[in-house]
């Protein structure tokens, strides 16, 4: 996640009359990517007849309202970018950064909900056994081990005014939208 928000600040930095294409083109992606996530934890769901039933029921639901909020936040944030036209200030583009890392964190909270429903499917399909847990483990192992080599190459191409501060800082910016 503080990749992203640096990568949204970042964004600030383009010359004013290349932001609107580039804010646009990140909020298409973004959408788009929601919009496809979007159907999913509703295959999950299922008859409630225990209460386990329904927390699981509940999780999925998050998953699905998440995905939901961040695809309407690009397309709110994406239609505000297309009305302003080239013509956006340096204070509106930060409000539409605002807009899209919201929608991105949305979009992981979605993202990690759907894993653990995954995960529970997985164990209850094993009947509880131990292994049902080996396929959330395997993902989790390998989504964690490429967004750090996601992590690393985005750190490598910083700006040199952001790459040259000591790491308790430049985490700080990286962690929080400007």
């Amino acid at each position: 996640m503080s990749w992203t928000a640096a990568l949204v600040g970042t964004m600030l930095t383009v010359p004013a009359d290349e932001k609107q294409p580039l804010y646009l083109a990140a909020c298409e992606l973004m959408g788009v990517l929601s919009g496809l996530f979007l159907p999913l934890p509703l295959e999950f769901l299922r008859d409630v007849a225990t209460p386990q039933d329904c927390l699981f029921n509940a999780i999925t639901l998050v998953s699905f309202i998440s995905f939901l909020t961040s695809c309407l936040g690009c397309l709110l944030a994406a239609l505000n970018s297309v009305f302003q036209g080239r013509r956006g200030s340096v204070a509106f583009y930060e409000h539409i950064s605002t807009m899209l890392s919201t929608s991105f964190v949305m979009f992981i909270a979605g993202f990690w909900s759907l894993v653990a429903v995954v995960v529970r499917t997985s164990v209850v399909m094993c009947d509880g056994k131990a292994v049902g847990r080996i396929p959330g483990i395997v993902f989790i192992a390998l989504f964690q081990w490429s967004m750090l080599g996601w992590t690393k190459l985005y750190e490598n191409e910083l700006p040199l005014e952001l790459f040259h501060l000591p790491f308790v800082f430049k985490g700080q910016m990286m962690l929080h939208c400007p």
